[in-house]
C-alpha cells in the first residue's frame, strides 16, 4: 500500500545524484554515439557569438580538426564519472 504520509517513508524517491548521473551519461552517450553533430552545434552556436566573443583566446577550438576525437575521449570519460556517481550512491 502507498502511503503518503511522510514520516512512513513509503514511497520511493528518486535520489538526486542518481539524476545528476543519468543527466552527464546522457551527455557522454551523444558525445560517443554523435561526436559529428554536438561538434556541428557548437560550430554553429560558436558562430552565433559576437565577434568579439569569438576572438577571446580558446574560443576557436570547436573549429580544430581534432575536435571530434576529443568528443569522444571526453564522452568516454563522463560516462566513467556518471557511473562513478551511481556506484558511490550506491555503496552507502
Amino acid at each position: 500500500m502507498i502511503s503518503w504520509n511522510c514520516s512512513k517513508c513509503d514511497v520511493p524517491m528518486i535520489r538526486a545524484p542518481i539524476f545528476i548521473a543519468v543527466m552527464i551519461g546522457a551527455i557522454g552517450i551523444a558525445c560517443v554515439v554523435w561526436p559529428l553533430k554536438a561538434l556541428e552545434f557548437c560550430r554553429w552556436y560558436h558562430l552565433k557569438k559576437p565577434k568579439w566573443v569569438q576572438e577571446l583566446p580558446f574560443a576557436d577550438l570547436v573549429m580544430r580538426p581534432w575536435m571530434p576525437t576529443y568528443f569522444r575521449i571526453m564522452g568516454v570519460v563522463f560516462r566513467l564519472v556518471a557511473l562513478g556517481i551511481v556506484w558511490i550512491e550506491f555503496s552507502y
